[in-house]
């Protein structure tokens, strides 16, 4: 399995403005965001900027709705979490009713109508001893699916959405998976002990980073208490360095960002060439998911 995206330039920046610096601060924000005290101080200095131009650029892409979201990318499964990919079989004449139904799962993080027999496919977690099986029975009553498959990682060879808003990597270029982009996958990955402050942060800085010169001072005063924004920083490097976050990152809406085509392909490969094939697919820049799925237990 693996989501492939391509773009074009000229529409990511209609509207916006169309010099360089918005197109280098938007790879920035995606590919490398500092999570120190003066972010975007420090994204000024490696552009060639001011602090006040970046966060007056950076306010005018999310007015846009290029830029959706600033925030930490946590690894579910590192945190003790089940998940999968859903793949359900629904009436065309009733998809949009279903989709509301998936909608409003809290573990529900994307949903798509998609081009084929299978045409919803969503993905669900849930927390630390909770079964995952039984919340996907609830969801496939309450959709109304007449099939639905859960399609659990085997092996995850890349996870990462970087939208080059140069628009100049051509269709077959090449880029080396980074350690984030690889998180290991284990059959059992246990729940870390975390501390209330760390329950806290998880839960603040999931939400957009202020647009501000000290943002993650604002992160906490959002946790409240007697929290500090060195405490915040030293807990965002802590969920690093355990590999419980993958990133701090901007999410591109890739369609106001002018990437006009997003698709999803199934693929079947022979066991014996996955270790080969895998890693191959995922390497390709265009490429910002890949994985060996299993196809389970159909719901019915």
């Amino acid at each position: 399995f693996f989501q492939a995206e391509d773009g074009i330039r000229d529409v990511a920046v209609t509207g916006v403005q169309t010099c360089a610096l918005p197109i280098s601060l938007l790879n920035a924000v995606q590919w490398d965001f500092p999570v120190e005290a003066r972010p975007f101080a420090a994204l000024a200095d490696r552009l060639g900027t001011d602090e006040a131009t970046v966060l007056e650029r950076i306010a005018r892409v999310k007015d846009a709705g290029i830029l959706r979201q600033l925030s930490a990318i946590f690894d579910t499964r590192a945190l003790g979490y089940s998940s999968a990919l859903v793949a359900a079989k629904v009436d065309a004449d009733r998809i949009d009713d279903a989709a509301a139904a998936v909608n409003a799962h809290p573990g529900v993080s994307h949903n798509y109508k998609r081009n084929h027999d299978y045409n919803l496919w969503y993905t669900l977690a849930v927390p630390p001893g909770v079964s995952l099986d039984a919340h996907l029975d609830v969801l496939h009553e309450q959709s109304g699916a007449r099939v639905t498959r859960k399609l659990p990682t085997i092996t995850l060879y890349k996870i990462g959405v970087k939208l080059d808003m140069t628009g100049a990597t051509a269709a077959d270029a090449r880029a080396e998976v980074l350690e984030h982009e690889r998180p290991e996958r284990r059959e059992v990955m246990p729940a870390p002990d975390l501390s209330d402050l760390e329950v806290a942060t998880i839960r603040a800085v999931q939400r957009d980073l202020p647009v501000t010169k000290r943002p993650f001072a604002g992160y906490a005063e959002m946790i409240g208490g007697s929290v500090t924004e060195d405490e915040v920083l030293a807990t965002l490097a802590s969920f690093t360095e355990r590999k419980l976050m993958r990133r701090f990152a901007a999410v591109m809406n890739h369609r106001s960002a002018g990437f006009k085509a997003n698709a999803m392909g199934v693929w079947a490969v022979p066991d014996d060439r996955l270790a080969e094939i895998g890693p191959r697919m995922a390497g390709f820049a265009a490429v910002s998911h890949c994985y060996r799925r299993q196809i389970g237990r159909a719901h019915v």
